[in-house]
């Protein structure tokens, strides 16, 4: 049996890969699985705000480490926060969800894990860290 897609405005069916409706010509919505790296709005994980968070974290917390050693992961991860405040601050969720809110903040909590644990291993890699 084929996958069909209905059209929203003549209630025709229309193949699954169709992309406008054969009857009336009104385009219809491809459904699409978000990819987990990437660059569109909708995907979970992007590469370039965890590179720049990381880069963050790290120069931070060698300047920091300098002048207060004990304070300097506190420090880093406070303006790493920063940082990712404003990178999400006009950031979209897709208008399907029903928790955008919710979302927002799993995106943010995950970005913020990976740069910290990519930042720590790396401060390790570089010897700052004892």
């Amino acid at each position: 049996m084929v996958s069909t897609i209905i059209c929203p405005r003549c209630k025709t069916k229309n193949s699954k890969k169709a992309k406008v409706c054969y009857n009336c010509k009104n385009t219809l919505k491809v459904h699409k699985k978000p990819s987990i790296l990437g660059s569109n709005p909708e995907s979970r994980i992007e590469p370039k705000i965890i590179i720049i968070g990381a880069l963050i974290f790290i120069i931070s917390n060698a300047i920091i480490l300098n002048i207060a050693y004990d304070y300097s992961i506190l420090v880093s991860g406070f303006a790493t926060m920063v940082y990712l405040y404003y990178a999400f601050k006009d950031s979209q969720v897709p208008t399907a969800s029903k928790n955008k809110t919710r979302i927002l903040g799993f995106k943010i909590i995950l970005h913020y894990l990976a740069i910290v644990a990519l930042g720590i291993i790396t401060l390790f890699a570089l010897g700052y860290a004892n």
